[in-house]
């Protein structure tokens, strides 16, 4: 066991150097840094009692020639043989002597060899102990002063209000989150920081909540988002596991604070390249948050820290520039593969020697399997007793009609019977899940989001705003005040559904806080956006939605806000017809769709919408894009990270009604979009898209139903 634990301290040490090495020769590389550092954390784990010929310590090999096994066999035997001519007294005489000789040398031997085994076992048992007691401390320590941090956070601690939610669903899109981890503010300084492997947490320091950090709030809240993303918090926890085990190795304290250190730099690149923000902006930010803090935060583990602001962090983030990288280069990953692949293997090979390899014809030959015979029927053969046999003439009187009326049970239904029962059963779903006050849970943070989503699907479905289930969400949808976007817009569009002569008022009163919430001038003018944040082309787009029906109820939100979103639109349009989620983004299929709705809304509101003008001209880029990279099993763009699966679709059957087109390219989108979502409704009637948002079954259910009435 000590040679063993030899080995291994004496692999892991070269394993460190070779990557400190490697590590300062590419400095300027942290993703190769991070991918190092796991590289020698991995190697802290492996034993070296397991063997391969490309292994880097596995070699020069050991030779066994067998000589210590056939010792054992020879002890007290003479290497000499004797004359025959000696008589048989003399022979026992020295027998004799030889025999007790041996024994004495045996004796001797087997005394030293327990004497050995003892001290060793005593030192291993002392090596153990030493060891243990290092690990419990070091576990100890952490422990408490985790503990510690918990309780001062829980003293300090506020819940997070509806601005700092949004900008934290704006900067989870961003890096591609599935979901937003939880927020916590630290009203009594400390953070930024994250936490929690199984349940995400970020810590939000106070003072970024005013008007004037709007920007670096949303760049921290990103930066450690991208923690989340990148799985950091699960390696911070192998971290601290390979610490607490190689607690006396000062390599290995070295390597991890080496690795925390690529981490960050790597954060801020994926950083840089997600918001395409100023490097000096990013830097100043930084500085600007470690000279508010008040005090450290503890670690959640080793390797995680609140803020650590280094000169040669600040250097790289000046330096990086347009080469920040937005991921780990898969050549790293590839890099990675291989050399764990050399440097895991750790026991020496063993080679036996020539003379005990067995000759070509000791071999055993391979025989090849005699194939069984197979007997065919035989008509002979007798019947169980409890068999019969049918006339020739009763089989062929029977066997079509049965096949007949199995045909007939068998018709599939056709497409327009599967999506009206599609359709019913959603909205039994939505129903049976409604709460008592007309609600609909709301995780996702949106006030009457997902309630006046679900509400919209069941009007658009047929069902009468008179009906229980439609008039008890429209009793919960009226106390709800403009706060967001997506909830005022759709709340709007619920009641121009409803036609309800007494929500007028209400109607009206949204169509002016949307109008408010316009930007009116800058870089994002003609949009909309969260609450004192940018603008971006999918809360836009729900805006435009919104006044656009309330437009055809009679309700004009005026000429200078349609002429602003136009404008906003056409300006924004990326050069191969699509558009991203914001100003300069690649193109998706769920923006690019949103933004053929727009700018035919806004057309056919400013009767812009004849002739060869630009806005038919933007109309056609961007259905010419959507033929080009049509789909209907994923959101074409979105490289998998956010899904958007359903919102896409949605997206699309709006573009495309709205437009009067019934194909994008030789795609007929209506069938082909029934066909997906017919396929993937769930059997208590609901869906469930993947990604952030379309995890929840209610927010789902309504996209697919909306979709599915665009479809019919």
């Amino acid at each position: 066991m000590i040679d063993l634990a030899y080995r291994q301290v004496v692999q892991v040490t070269v394993v460190s150097c070779l990557a400190a090495a490697l590590g300062w020769f590419c400095g300027r590389r942290p993703h190769l840094a991070y991918v190092l550092g796991l590289i020698v954390l991995i190697k802290c784990w492996t034993p070296p009692i397991f063997s391969s010929q490309g292994g880097l310590f596995c070699w020069p090999p050991i030779r066994d020639d067998g000589a210590h096994q056939s010792e054992p066999r020879f002890q007290g035997v003479r290497s000499s043989t004797r004359s025959q001519a000696d008589d048989a007294a003399g022979a026992n005489l020295q027998q004799r002597t030889d025999k007790t000789q041996t024994d004495h040398r045996d004796s001797l031997s087997l005394t030293t060899t327990s004497a050995n085994a003892n001290s060793a076992s005593s030192l291993a048992g002392w090596l153990f102990a030493i060891w243990l007691t290092g690990a419990f401390a070091f576990i100890l320590a952490t422990g408490i002063r985790w503990r510690r941090w918990q309780r001062g956070l829980a003293v300090s601690a506020a819940r997070p209000g509806g601005r700092l939610i949004a900008f934290a669903t704006d900067a989870a899109m961003s890096v591609g989150l599935r979901r937003a981890p939880s927020l916590v503010v630290a009203t009594s300084g400390g953070g930024p920081a994250v936490y929690g492997v199984l349940r995400p947490t970020i810590v939000i320091p106070h003072h970024l909540l005013t008007a004037e950090n709007a920007d670096n709030l949303r760049m921290v809240l990103t930066h450690e988002m991208l923690h989340v993303r990148r799985g950091d918090l699960y390696v911070s926890l192998l971290q601290f596991a390979t610490l607490a085990a190689w607690w006396f190795h000062p390599a290995l304290w070295w390597t991890c604070r080496r690795l925390t250190q690529a981490r960050e730099r790597s954060c801020d690149e994926e950083l840089l390249a997600a918001l395409r923000c100023s490097p000096v902006a990013y830097a100043q930010c930084l500085l600007d948050t470690l000279r508010q803090r008040r005090h450290d935060m503890a670690p959640a583990f080793p390797g995680m820290r609140a803020v650590d602001v280094t000169r040669t962090r600040i250097e790289h983030i000046m330096l990086s520039g347009d080469g920040a990288r937005a991921r780990t280069p898969p050549r790293y990953w590839l890099f990675a593969a291989l050399a764990l692949l050399a440097l895991l293997p750790g026991q020496r090979l063993h080679l036996a020697a020539s003379d005990e390899v067995a000759s070509p014809e000791s071999g055993v030959q391979d025989t090849p399997a005699k194939p069984k015979a197979t007997t065919p029927p035989n008509e002979s053969t007798p019947l169980a007793p409890n068999q019969t046999v049918a006339g020739d003439d009763a089989a062929k009187t029977t066997e079509p009609a049965k096949r007949q009326a199995a045909r007939d049970e068998a018709k599939p239904p056709s497409r327009a019977e599967r999506l009206e029962r599609a359709i019913h059963r959603g909205i039994g779903y939505l129903k049976s899940e409604q709460r008592e006050d007309g609600r609909w849970p709301d995780p996702v943070g949106y006030p009457g989001g997902i309630t006046a989503l679900g509400t919209l699907a069941l009007l658009k479905c047929g069902i009468k705003p008179d009906e229980a289930a439609v008039a008890n969400a429209l009793r919960g949808l009226r106390p709800i005040k403009p706060s967001m976007t997506y909830s005022t817009s759709l709340q709007t569009l619920v009641f121009c559904a409803a036609a309800a002569q007494s929500d007028r008022k209400l109607m009206q009163s949204n169509v002016q806080w949307l109008v408010k919430m316009q930007k009116a001038a800058g870089p994002f003018a003609g949009a909309w956006g969260y609450p004192q944040a940018d603008g971006d082309n999918s809360n836009t787009a729900f805006a435009v939605w919104a006044l656009y029906e309330a437009d055809r109820a009679g309700m004009p939100a005026g000429v200078a806000v349609w002429r602003r979103t136009l404008d906003y639109w056409l300006k924004n349009q990326n050069t191969d017809g699509s558009w991203g989620y914001k100003p300069g983004l690649g193109g998706t299929g769920s923006m690019t769709s949103q933004g053929l709705f727009c700018v035919a809304a806004a057309a056919k509101v400013l009767g812009d919408d004849q002739g060869h003008q630009p806005p038919a001209t933007a109309m056609e880029k961007a259905a010419a894009w959507l033929a080009n990279h049509f789909s209907v099993h994923e959101n074409p763009g979105a490289h998998g990270q956010q899904g958007w699966h359903l919102y896409y679709l949605l997206a699309l059957g709006k573009a495309g009604r709205i437009s009067g087109r019934e194909q994008f390219g030789d795609h007929r989108w209506r069938a082909e979009a029934a066909d997906v979502l017919l396929d993937r409704q769930r059997p208590d009637g609901s869906w469930q898209g993947a990604g952030h948002a379309e995890d929840n079954p209610h927010l789902a259910t309504g996209l697919a139903l909306l979709t599915l009435i665009e479809a019919r």
